[in-house]
């Protein structure tokens, strides 16, 4: 049997290698994956509780239900991709544990009425944050109070 020559390897101390004509090259680590980013025409995601759901007697698919009614009346251009999950962590005792991805950026999950109307539950899950929307809740008159005083 004959043993081959081991091959010497050169020397990876340091991370600064010369090569014979340019100057000397920093190693770099490979980089991981790359990630893209695609367009989307959803504007949401909404995470509704599973368990909460079932604890509350709700259909499977009542609340997806719901919300896609009331968005079907005052934003029908507005996609919005509605996910049951797991446990969201608090259970409530008399409401539905959901959440978006602005209530998750300000640490929040919010807890919605089973017996809501579609219009409450879009206006609750998804606040209309533009202009007119604001100037039109400072204009309106609370009920029971007159106008012209």
């Amino acid at each position: 049997m004959s043993q081959s020559p081991m091959r010497e390897s050169p020397k990876r101390d340091s991370p600064m290698r010369e090569t014979a004509d340019a100057a000397p090259r920093v190693d770099r680590p490979a980089s991981g994956p790359k990630v893209r980013a695609a367009k989307s025409k959803i504007a949401a995601v909404v995470l509704v509780c599973a368990k909460c759901q079932k604890r509350q007697g709700v259909a499977k698919r009542a609340v997806r239900d719901l919300i896609k009614r009331g968005l079907k009346r005052g934003h029908p251009k507005r996609k919005v991709r509605i996910v049951e999950t797991g446990c969201l962590g608090p259970c409530p005792k008399r409401a539905l544990a959901v959440a978006t991805g602005a209530s998750l950026a300000s640490g929040r999950i919010l807890l919605l009425d089973p017996a809501a109307t579609p219009d409450d539950a879009v206006a609750t899950i998804l606040p209309d944050f533009s202009p007119k929307a604001a100037l039109a809740r400072s204009l309106a008159i609370p009920a029971g109070r007159p106008s012209g005083a």
